[in-house]
């Protein structure tokens, strides 16, 4: 059971990222456009539905080989939340220039 709040615990982290990292962009979109940048993200369909996806697919795999189900959802967690994470930091800083330089020309 603890496998399963490990797979749980990294998926609501990785939404967590996700959600960052969309309001950022969505922030960078709404100065792109001369809007005042209070973008939000949707937190219902993914935070019952990434888990629920993370645990099923750990479930599955341990079904097939058992042992690596587990290593192959958390290595596949763990690399999507650290490429979530260079993103969201590569996103906030040039949210930070924009906001700065007030410069609606964004890419």
């Amino acid at each position: 059971m603890a496998t399963y709040g490990l797979v749980v615990a990294l998926a609501v982290l990785s939404c967590f990222v996700g959600f960052a990292l969309q309001i950022t962009r969505g922030n960078l979109v709404h100065l792109r456009n001369g809007r005042q940048p209070n973008a939000r993200a949707a937190l219902f369909p993914d935070i019952p539905c990434v888990p629920l996806t993370y645990a099923v697919a750990t479930w599955a795999l341990e079904r097939i080989h058992p042992g690596l189900g587990l290593a192959i959802v958390v290595a596949y967690a763990l690399a999507s939340i650290a490429v979530r994470a260079v993103q969201l930091r590569r996103a906030r800083a040039l949210f930070s220039h924009a906001l700065k330089y007030n410069n609606p020309s964004i890419q």
